[in-house]
């Protein structure tokens, strides 16, 4: 079978050049951005109310002119993307929310902009939607954010189905190669070398896909377990402020009891107050009475004792002729009240506590010491003029005191 080629050897010639897998970033090969040109070339002379698949070529062709794709995942995004736009307007909502949320996830946790075929194929359903959902880019972009609370759900939804789903496709259009390629191989006689070269550069091809799709897989697996550690984290942090609001609302509480209990024992205390304070100025009037009294007997005692010295002064004065001395008569005894004051300043004389109440003498004595101490008193006080000499020490000073 040599001579003219035919269809199988030019595909036979394309499955032998290595395929080239998508970059993270890149301004792409020259026959991309030719490609991009000429869909935006297209683009330019559509009317506004073109149909719409012109947009989603001119999407997928600005992505491809970003990230290098090999021509067959364009045309196999293309295809998974039409078959999303024929969903029912109720589904449209979800698939937006979750091409936006996932697609954006994996910008931030991956390293690759677009995995084979998966990541393009968020991004241009994304882009497919917002253009194309009733009427405009604004009302995509209302349903979309209406439907971006159902996030998690969406997320382990696509990480989960999406990727069998791209599996699938893979699959399906693998299947449709190798029927195509034997369908071909049978009308051209291919030799037996040919199918072989054919059977090996497919199943390096579809090595290398399965790797890639496994790449994404693990990769989309560990986004989603990085999302839901991020959750986890964001309400451990949540419970705690809510504890410590907790905490903030007791003591507040506790703390405004205790103000309303001072607040409810505020008349009683006002009340006691008053009563210390009407207690306060009855013993205030009751101790200046007694000064009163203790300083106007004071002075009726500096009186007694002046006129006494004034008595004792004349006797001694008189220019009578004094008698022969006689024998001395019996001492006196002292006048009560003149003994009780003397017997007082003689105890404080002597380091003890004594007070005078009224006619009553109260001293800090036993029992077995007033009798020996009163015998002692009696010794050095004999009789008034003593007694009115020891007053006489006592009271002078302090007069002299209250002068100065």
């Amino acid at each position: 079978m040599t001579g003219t080629r035919g269809p199988a050897a030019d595909l036979l010639d394309q499955l032998k050049k290595p395929r080239r897998m998508p970059r993270p970033h890149g301004p792409g090969t020259v026959r991309q951005q030719q490609l991009a040109a000429a869909v935006n070339e297209r683009t330019a002379e559509v009317k506004p109310d073109a149909p719409q698949p012109i947009v989603l070529e001119a999407e997928i062709a600005r992505l491809a002119q970003r990230v290098e794709l090999d021509p067959r995942d364009v045309q196999a995004v293309a295809l998974m993307a039409q078959r999303f736009a024929q969903l029912p307007d109720d589904q449209k909502g979800a698939a937006i929310a979750r091409a936006d949320g996932l697609f954006r996830r994996y910008l931030d946790h991956t390293p690759l902009l677009s995995g084979p075929l998966l990541y393009l194929a968020y991004e241009a359903f994304q882009a497919c939607f917002i253009a194309s959902y009733k009427g405009g880019p604004t009302e995509g972009l209302k349903a979309a954010e209406r439907e971006h609370a159902r996030f998690d759900f969406y997320l382990d939804l696509a990480v989960n189905g999406e990727v069998a789903l791209v599996r699938a496709e893979a699959e399906a259009f693998i299947e449709t190669e190798r029927a195509a390629l034997a369908a071909l191989a049978e009308t051209a006689a291919l030799t037996a070398q040919e199918e072989r070269l054919a059977f090996d550069t497919e199943r390096s091809a579809l090595q290398l896909d399965f790797q890639n799709l496994a790449h994404a897989a693990d990769a989309a697996q560990q986004d989603a377990t990085a999302a839901r550690r991020e959750r986890d984290q964001f309400e451990a942090e949540a419970k705690a402020l809510r504890q410590q609001m907790n905490k903030l609302e007791y003591d507040t509480a506790r703390r405004v009891r205790k103000v309303e209990g001072d607040l409810a024992g505020l008349p009683a205390l006002t009340q006691q107050r008053d009563e210390l304070q009407s207690r306060v100025n009855w013993l205030t009037a009751e101790l200046s009475s007694k000064e009163r009294g203790w300083q106007r007997r004071e002075t009726e005692l500096l009186a007694r004792v002046k006129a006494l010295e004034l008595e004792v002064l004349e006797v001694k004065t008189r220019p009578e002729v004094a008698p022969a001395p006689a024998p001395k008569p019996a001492r006196a005894p002292l006048p009560v009240a003149l003994a009780q004051h003397s017997w007082v300043l003689w105890l404080r004389s002597k380091g003890h506590a004594a007070t005078l109440d009224g006619l009553q003498v109260r001293h800090d004595l036993k029992a077995g010491e007033v009798d020996a101490l009163q015998a002692q008193w009696r010794t050095d006080i004999p009789d008034a003029e003593a007694a009115l000499a020891q007053l006489r020490a006592v009271i002078v000073p302090l007069l002299r005191g209250a002068a100065a």
